[in-house]
């Protein structure tokens, strides 16, 4: 999908670059969250009612300079968070940590949480590779 649009704004004189249109919706990462890439080649956002082969959900990469919109990851993935220097993300699926290379789409299993346990919120990455991640954790696991 690629619906870049550019002009210059008439009060500012800066160039504006919109990347989507029509009655779909689509935000960014959380307010948080890293949205671009190391090198500023691409940023992600959330497609939240899905158009033109975006699913509903689903984690989209969008490069800068062409606008091809891309889904990366689906509704299944949660907490996407970009590492602020490595060129990948990390999320979840379930209660398994995953870890998204930004440049190849390829995903790989990190980690779990807790049995029981389902991530609230986004990941967080840190300088020293640890993931920081808020969990709620079922009143009840079976153990069985």
């Amino acid at each position: 999908m690629n619906n870049l649009t550019r002009y210059t704004d008439p009060a500012t004189g800066y160039e504006v670059c919109r990347y989507t249109s029509g009655s779909h919706r689509n935000s960014k990462l959380y307010f948080t969250t890293e949205n671009f890439t190391p090198d500023d080649e691409f940023f992600f956002m959330n497609s939240q009612t899905g158009t033109e082969g975006l699913p509903t959900g689903s984690l989209c990469k969008v490069h800068v300079e062409t606008g091809e919109i891309v889904a990366v990851a689906g509704s299944e993935y949660k907490g996407f968070a970009m590492d602020r220097q490595g060129a990948y993300g990390v999320m979840c699926k379930g209660d398994v940590v995953c870890r998204l290379d930004v440049y190849t789409g390829e995903i790989t299993e990190i980690g779990q949480l807790p049995p029981g346990g389902q991530v609230t919120g986004h990941l967080t990455t840190a300088d020293t590779g640890r993931i920081a991640c808020s969990y709620h954790l079922a009143n009840k696991v079976n153990t069985d």
